[in-house]
């Protein structure tokens, strides 16, 4: 596989890259291991992905977890490469990218769970799942259907170029990016976060990454990413 020096790729049989990741993360595995698992069906039109990247962030779990936006930025970018021109590439809050119609795939964050909210490691995870049998594949591609280790690799590359920016120049770039391939910007939402349920309108995301949701009584109600993952990570297993 053709990633920069920077990712040490290890390849997983079975099981959860995230999963994986984040043990491998508690026992002290470097910064840049890539836990991945793919599959290109031959007679069917599924690529599957399966891949969770270790990171050991300088900033609060708050300001890392903007890597969620820019992981979508550049899973869209790596998908651009190989869909033709005219195919719609979006995004949903807070972790979906699609292509078409199709919800695509899911980016995800863990952390220990315990851990104080300067984390010393944070994983993330990327599931892909083009299962497009309802649409030809000259619909989509230009050519054959990428491999999953071909759209790895673009994601990677692509990864390390986004994340760099936005070390240097901050939030700015990637939310504007993000908000211009938005789907349901002031539209209603509902979102369950931990037992709670969300209901109202999607504004935006603000200079810090949080969902803007106007409510019914007029107020608004901020949710950050931490705050939607660490449920999450609460209630699995």
């Amino acid at each position: 596989m053709n990633l920069p020096p920077v990712y040490e790729p290890v390849p997983l049989d079975r099981g959860s890259a995230l999963r994986e990741a984040s043990r491998l993360a508690a026992k002290g595995a470097d910064e840049g291991t890539l836990i991945w698992r793919g599959k290109t069906h031959a007679s069917k039109d599924i690529t599957d992905l399966d891949c969770a990247l270790i990171l050991r962030p300088e900033y609060s779990r708050d300001i890392a977890a903007q890597l969620i936006y820019v992981a979508a930025i550049s899973l869209s970018s790596a998908l651009a490469e190989a869909v033709r021109s005219l195919v719609e590439l979006r995004f949903r809050w807070p972790n979906q990218v699609r292509v078409g119609i199709a919800n695509t795939a899911f980016l995800h964050l863990q952390w220990p769970v315990s851990e104080a909210r300067d984390a010393q490691w944070l994983v993330l995870g990327l599931r892909l799942k083009a299962a497009l049998d309802a649409i030809a594949d000259d619909t989509l591609f230009p050519d054959r259907r990428p491999t999953a280790e071909a759209i790895l690799e673009r994601f990677a590359k692509h990864f390390l170029a986004d994340i760099n920016r936005w070390a240097e120049e901050g939030f700015e770039t990637p939310r504007n990016r993000w908000l211009s391939r938005a789907d349901g910007i002031d539209e209603p939402i509902r979102l369950a976060i931990g037992d709670a349920i969300l209901i109202g309108i999607f504004e935006t995301i603000d200079a810090q990454g949080r969902l803007v949701v106007l409510l019914r009584d007029g107020f608004r109600q901020l949710v950050s990413i931490v705050e939607f993952f660490r449920a999450r990570l609460l209630s699995s297993p």
